[in-house]
């Protein structure tokens, strides 16, 4: 979206993205503290715990305390560099001191002669796939860990019973290299009896 030279006021802006937080800051990013909080939406209050009266009229570093603002400042000169939309994605500051992920965009507003007039800023609260993300990252690696450690041989299959993955002492069981079993099937490793055992277990798990 361009809304350079004034294709398209704030306010407009705002009304559409009425489900993120929105917050609107005058263009003085060379002011102590960063830019004034023009104005904040109902969005932005239900999601950041902060009243409207806590925030407008004081400083971006409210939100973006310290460091925090070098990285908010240098996101929204990078807008207004571009005279276009820049992305968002920082810690931003709640009013328990805490830090939230929050994502999305910076907008820059320009008056019809080019001066820049202000930005809107256009987010969402990204703080609980944050925790997940790096939940299921720490909850993979371990897994990794232990499925290379373990002492019993380990494999996953598909549905094909193709070998998806092998540990170390499967791979010693059958002496072949664990690189080596990845695609084949595990047919020739399994009484006639329990050959359609791993695609009923995964026929289950769906």
């Amino acid at each position: 979206m361009d809304i350079a030279h004034g294709t398209l006021d704030f306010e407009q802006l705002v009304a559409e993205r009425v489900a993120e937080a929105a917050v609107v800051t005058d263009a003085d990013l060379s002011a102590p503290g960063g830019p004034s909080i023009l104005y904040v939406n109902e969005s932005f209050v239900r999601r950041s715990q902060f009243a409207a009266e806590q925030v407008v009229g004081r400083r971006l570093e409210i939100l973006y305390p310290g460091e925090l603002l070098d990285d908010a400042l240098a996101q929204m000169r990078t807008a207004a560099e571009a005279r276009r939309e820049s992305d968002i994605r920082l810690h931003a500051r709640k009013p328990d001191g805490k830090l939230a992920w929050i994502e999305g965009r910076n907008y820059p507003v320009f008056a019809d002669s080019g001066a820049l007039v202000c930005f809107v800023r256009l987010t969402n609260d990204i703080t609980a796939r944050r925790r997940a993300e790096q939940e299921m990252a720490v909850a993979q690696h371990l897994l990794g860990t232990i499925f290379l450690a373990v002492d019993q041989g380990l494999i996953v299959v598909d549905d094909q019973n193709r070998i998806v993955m092998a540990n170390p002492s499967f791979a010693r069981a059958v002496d072949a290299n664990p690189v080596d079993l990845v695609g084949r099937t595990l047919t020739p490793w399994l009484d006639p009896a329990d050959a359609t055992v791993p695609q009923r277990c995964c026929e289950a798990s769906r």
